[in-house]
């Protein structure tokens, strides 16, 4: 089958999210997915990725109420009332109404898990079917990741971008491992909404377009593909997966996959695992390792790896397997699986280019990209080393804004802390609204 266009349920069939929700809808409840229509006015959706309501029924909302655009609940509500919304002009007579419930209540529920029939290693099978060894180079892996993605747990924005070299400096494989990618995903997720856009990034224009969309936040995940000759270019566009292809051949065929894939991909993109604090120390801790060992290596040949790869791989493997929480194990398999694409990749730059100079070495005493601060950064860092001291689950964004003071003007601030998470000096707390520092 063609890949589906989710926000047209006519193009597909039912996913089994979607059959969970109905089967509530049918015992009488109010559940689905928040769509706002006003400032105190909703719809429930019955899959997050759909631009049409359930029923014709809109949610009026109490003013003390604070609902977040895509959230997951059940509502109590009130009995409803009918609102015409269109008249004949021949007659007078009513031809379209809805009804309106008045909430009065909320139930925020965690988003029912899809069923799929198929599990992590028959997926990665049906994605690669057109190639040949994938495995041998974790392309199939790789591709899987940037499928499923991973979600702003730890970041502002969630995703994984990958960068991918073939050993013999041919772009065949390159061209495939994109076109792979693309042919599998709905049409939605390569267009600008609200969840999730895949880019290919081929030239400075599309560099700077994907990295107003990352600081915009306009969409909840975002995930790249970077092709090799964007490197020399003077943009700082950080990848977790630099992959070197050495063995992986395509063979030239269409990719299709049938509803079981479709089915098994976004029942993934709906898990969201929890992060305890003990395995965010130590994913904290992969980032320092990462700053230390790798980066610095990298920048020479102006790649710029994400110091945030490791959880987000953690995330993106616990998708896969539709775990909800994320422990240590999936940290390690995470760095057992990023580690030796990390090695490959740098000592094939090594053995093949010469430094390019990158420029955040250039003219700057060598100050690495993610040790160089603003002013804003600095002073936000600083606050936060004071405030840390006393507190152990981390430090309430609120409060570190106010802490910053004068000495970051407010406008200022919601940048600062974001590029603050880009260099893995901090990392939030499960959320917007608490920060942890890197050490």
């Amino acid at each position: 089958m063609k890949p589906p266009r989710l926000s047209d349920p006519s193009d597909r069939g039912l996913l089994s999210v979607e059959r969970q929700v109905i089967d509530q809808l049918e015992e009488g409840s109010k559940v689905g997915w928040v769509r706002m229509i006003s400032e105190n006015e909703c719809n429930l959706e019955l899959s997050p990725w759909m631009q049409v309501q359930l029923a014709n029924e809109v949610f009026e909302l109490p003013p003390d109420l604070r609902i977040v655009d895509g959230e997951f609940v059940r509502f109590i509500v009130g009995s409803k009332r009918p609102e015409v919304t269109a008249v004949s002009r021949k007659n007078g007579v009513a031809t379209t109404f809805r009804y309106v419930y008045p909430v009065e209540g909320v139930e925020r529920l965690t988003p029912p898990r899809g069923r799929p029939s198929i599990d992590r290693k028959e997926f990665l099978a049906r994605l690669t079917s057109t190639w040949t060894d994938a495995d041998l180079d974790s392309l199939d892996t790789v591709m899987g990741l940037q499928l499923v993605s991973c979600p702003p747990k730890t970041i502002l924005t969630g995703g994984l971008g990958s960068e991918v070299i073939q050993e013999r400096g041919l772009r065949g494989p390159i061209n495939a491992f994109n076109r792979t990618i693309l042919s599998s995903l709905p049409p939605d997720f390569i267009e600008q909404n609200r969840w999730f856009v895949f880019s290919v990034i081929e030239d400075m224009e599309g560099q700077v377009r994907l990295m107003r969309l990352i600081d915009s936040r306009k969409a909840q995940e975002v995930s790249f593909s970077r092709s090799p000759k964007t490197r020399r270019l003077d943009q700082k566009v950080p990848v977790s997966l630099p992959v070197l292809v050495s063995n992986a051949k395509w063979r030239n065929q269409k990719v299709e996959h049938d509803q079981d894939f479709y089915d098994y991909l976004l029942s993934a993109h709906l898990v969201r695992p929890v992060i305890g604090n003990d395995v965010l120390n130590r994913a904290a801790s992969f980032i320092a390792e990462l700053r230390t060992e790798y980066l610095p290596a990298f920048e020479k040949f102006n790649v710029f790896v994400d110091p945030h790869s490791v959880t987000r791989i953690a995330l993106s493997l616990s998708r896969m397997d539709f775990a909800t929480i994320l422990d240590d194990s999936q940290l390690w398999n995470a760095w057992k699986l990023c580690e030796p694409l990390y090695k490959d990749y740098l000592k094939f730059l090594e053995d093949t280019f010469d430094p390019v100079g990158a420029p955040s070495f250039l003219g700057r005493g060598r100050v690495l990209w993610y040790e160089d601060l603003t002013r804003e950064e600095a002073a936000i860092l600083e606050a936060l080393k004071n405030l840390e001291s006393s507190r152990v689950k981390g430090v309430a964004v609120k409060d570190l804004r106010t802490a910053a003071g004068k000495r970051v003007a407010h406008e200022r601030f919601d940048h600062a802390i974001s590029g603050l998470s880009q260099k893995g000096r901090i990392v939030f707390v499960d959320g917007e609204f608490m920060v942890k520092l890197v050490d």
